[in-house]
C-alpha cells in the first residue's frame, strides 16, 4: 500500500506547535474580550453567493467551490469577515449598536503556498459594526497592538493608511483608459507598471502616485494634503490624521506609522486600512480596515471596521524572535510502572488533580525502557524501588510514592510556563 499523503498546501500540525498556536489564540482572545468583544462561531462553508459578496474577482477565483446534495453551489470560507457580517445581519439587528464581535478559525484559499500561509490557515480577528467614526478605527489599531504584545511579540510596527486617498485620485482621472490602467496597476500592486503609465500619461494628481512609496511616516499627512485637490482624498487625509492623533493620545504612537502607500483591496475597503509587520518578515502578519458597504449587501446598511491576525504568520514571527516559545501546557510527568498496582494509578490521578499532565506507561518487569522522553520529569516504579528521573538523566531514589508526590511538588513549579514540553 502506498504511503498516504495530503494535498499540496495543507499540513499536519504536531503537538508542540499545536500547543503554541493554541497559546497564541487564547492570548489574543483574552485581549479581544478585555475590549468588550464577544466570540462568534460561523460555518466553515456557506453559499458561494454569500461569500463572494464584495470579495473581488481574485478572491472569488481562489475559493474552494463545490455543489452540495441539493445542487446549490457552496464554498469554503476564504476569510471570516463576510461570514461575521452575514451573521450580524441575519441574527443581531435587534442588538444595541455598535456590535463588537470576534472570531478564530480556519479559512481556505486555492493559492500558491507562501511563507507563513498555506491553502488552509487560521485567522483570529474582530469586527466593530455600527460605528463610522475615527475612534472606532483607532480602536482597531489599539487592539491589534495589545494583542501582538499579549502573545509576546516584541518587535513590530503597525501601519495605518486610508484607501479613499487612492480612490479619490483614481476617480479624478478624466481619461477612462488611463483611469482603468492606473486602477488595475494599483489593485495588482504593480508599481513598475504604475510608473510606466505615469511616465506616459499626464493628469492633475499624478505627482501623488509618483510619490506614493514615500508617503509614509510623520510628515506624510502634511505632504499628501499638498499633493491632491479632490474632496475625497483630502477628506481621507483628514480622517487619517484624526485616527493617528487618537492613537497617539492613548499612548501608542511609538509603534504606529501613518502610511498612505498601503494598497489593500480597493473594491472592498472604504476608509482606514491597517497592516501589522514584524521584523524580518516581508509580508503583513495582521491586516484589515473599514468596509462600510458590506452589510448593505445583505440588506442592513451599517458602517463597519475590523482586522485579523494571520495566526500561522504570527507564530512564525514569534518563532524568529524566540525559538523556545512558551505555551499554556502544565508540566508533563511520565510514570513508568512495572508493578501494575492500583497505588500507581491513584498516584497518577492525584498528580492530575494537582494540575500536571501524566502519561502512564505500564511495562514488563525488568524492561530496558528509555527514560529519554519529552516529559519534564519521569517516575519509575518497580516492586523494590521508586525513583525520580530528571530530563537530564539524573535519577534520585525515594522511599515511596507519597514521598515522590511531595518531591514533585517541590521540583515542578519552577518549570511551569518555561515553554518546555
Amino acid at each position: 500500500m502506498a504511503t498516504p499523503t495530503i494535498p499540496s498546501g495543507l499540513r499536519d500540525i504536531l503537538p508542540r506547535e499545536t500547543s503554541e498556536i493554541r497559546y497564541i489564540e487564547e492570548r489574543i482572545a483574552q485581549v479581544f474580550q478585555s475590549f468588550g468583544y464577544g466570540e462568534v462561531i460561523v460555518p466553515t462553508f456557506e453559499y458561494y453567493s454569500t461569500l463572494s459578496v464584495e470579495t473581488g474577482e481574485l478572491l472569488s477565483k481562489e475559493m474552494f467551490k463545490f455543489f452540495d446534495q441539493d445542487g446549490s453551489m457552496v464554498a469554503l470560507r476564504p476569510e471570516m469577515t463576510t461570514s461575521v457580517a452575514r451573521l450580524a445581519v441575519q441574527r443581531m439587528t435587534d442588538q444595541p449598536l455598535p456590535l463588537r464581535l470576534f472570531y478564530r478559525g480556519n479559512a481556505f484559499r486555492h493559492e500558491p503556498p507562501q511563507g507563513g500561509q498555506a491553502r488552509e490557515f487560521r485567522q483570529a480577528g474582530i469586527e466593530l459594526i455600527g460605528d463610522s467614526g475615527p475612534d472606532a478605527d483607532a480602536e482597531m489599531v489599539v487592539v491589534m497592538i495589545e494583542s501582538l504584545r499579549a502573545v509576546g511579540l516584541s518587535s513590530f510596527q503597525v501601519s495605518v493608511g486610508q484607501s479613499e486617498f487612492l480612490r479619490g485620485i483614481i476617480e479624478n482621472i478624466e481619461d477612462e483608459r488611463t483611469r482603468l490602467s492606473v486602477r488595475a496597476a494599483l489593485l495588482n500592486r504593480d508599481l513598475v507598471g504604475l510608473n510606466s503609465i505615469l511616465s506616459k500619461e499626464g493628469f492633475a494628481e499624478a505627482a501623488a502616485l509618483e510619490q506614493l512609496s514615500s508617503l509614509r511616516g510623520g510628515d506624510c499627512i502634511a505632504q499628501a494634503s499638498q499633493l491632491v485637490q479632490n474632496t475625497m482624498s483630502l477628506a481621507a487625509v483628514e480622517n487619517l490624521s484624526a485616527i493617528v492623533d487618537r492613537v497617539a493620545t492613548m499612548g501608542y504612537s511609538d509603534v504606529v506609522t501613518p502610511d498612505l502607500g498601503i494598497i489593500r483591496n480597493l473594491d472592498y475597503y472604504t476608509g482606514a486600512v491597517f497592516e501589522g509587520y514584524s521584523e524580518g518578515i516581508g509580508f503583513p502578519i495582521s491586516g484589515g480596515g473599514r468596509y462600510d458597504r458590506l452589510t448593505s449587501e445583505f440588506g442592513w446598511s451599517q458602517p463597519a471596521t475590523g482586522f485579523q491576525h494571520g495566526v500561522e504568520r504570527l507564530h512564525y514571527a514569534l518563532a524568529l524572535e524566540n525559538p523556545e516559545m512558551r505555551t499554556d501546557l502544565p508540566p508533563l510527568v511520565r510514570v513508568i510502572d512495572e508493578t501494575n498496582d492500583k497505588s500507581v494509578v491513584d498516584f497518577c490521578s492525584q498528580l492530575r488533580r494537582n494540575g500536571y499532565r501524566v502519561a502512564l506507561d505500564a511495562v514488563a518487569e525488568g524492561s530496558d525502557t528509555s527514560l529519554s522522553t519529552c516529559a519534564h520529569i519521569s517516575v519509575r516504579v518497580t516492586h523494590t524501588s521508586v525513583s525520580i528521573v530528571e530530563s537530564n538523566g539524573n535519577e534520585d531514589f525515594v522511599a515511596d510514592l507519597s514521598v515522590a508526590l511531595a518531591e514533585l511538588g517541590q521540583r515542578l513549579p519552577v518549570l511551569v510556563g518555561s515553554g518546555k514540553e
